[in-house]
């Protein structure tokens, strides 16, 4: 039975749904964890992450179940089940930890990782370039969002909401397009927003050049995207 639509905010965004997660990266994570007994599929289930391309949802398979029992209608089988999947899901990130890879928050999904060797991101600078330097920066760079933030009075910690704002917007677009087919219709609902939850957080965590990263791969020019800071601040 199809899921009946639950209805976007009238201002809310049209944002980008494709998956992040690199072919490079699910290849070094699915090596880290086979050069050390799972097996991909059978022990364990990479899934895609729509942050960045360097990280990647990871979740143990016990009885079955790769999403964490007790969610939505995926029950546990006994107390046994319980602790196994427990000892599992804990055997799993300390592989990835131990291998260079940093763990954020667990989710219905799994828990996501970042690769050691992954891209970096370039330091903010102290000022904003000269017009010279932005003229040369190609649209979207780094520096030219840096000065388009900074024209438009934005400061650090004040994108904090609209990030969150944007990804559960964005959650709730996957759910109505039929994100955790494994769940029932609530259950779904609330994983799709947890998983959002996890998503804000390391956006934010990564500070301001992240933020406007995320907001302006969401826009169609830098045009656009001045125009939304402004509407944040007003």
């Amino acid at each position: 039975m199809p899921r009946i639509r639950r209805p976007r905010a009238a201002d809310a965004f049209p944002y980008d749904l494709t998956p992040k997660t690199s072919h490079d990266t699910f290849a070094a994570a699915a090596a880290v964890l086979t050069a050390r007994g799972w097996i991909n599929g059978e022990t364990f289930r990479m899934r895609p992450t729509s942050v960045r391309d360097d990280e990647v949802f990871l979740a143990p398979i016990v009885g079955g179940n790769d999403v964490s029992p007790g969610a939505g209608d995926v029950e546990w089988q006994d107390q046994e089940h319980r602790q196994r999947w427990s000892q599992a899901a804990h055997r799993l990130a300390e592989t990835m930890t131990e291998a260079g890879w940093t763990a954020f928050g667990t989710t219905l999904t799994g828990t996501a990782f970042r690769r050691p060797d992954g891209p970096k991101s370039a330091p903010v600078p102290e000022s904003v370039p000269d017009a010279a330097d932005l003229a040369t920066a190609p649209a979207g760079a780094p520096v030219r969002l840096l000065a388009i933030a900074a024209e438009e009075g934005i400061r650090a910690g004040q994108l904090d909401e609209a990030v969150r704002e944007a990804v559960h917007d964005q959650a709730a677009d996957a759910y109505n397009t039929g994100a955790h087919p494994e769940l029932d219709d609530d259950g779904a609902h609330l994983a799709s927003h947890a998983d959002a939850d996890t998503r804000a957080e390391r956006i934010n965590a990564d500070g301001l050049q992240a933020q406007l990263a995320f907001l302006y791969a969401q826009c169609t020019s830098e045009a656009a995207f001045r125009a939304l800071l402004r509407d944040l601040t007003s």
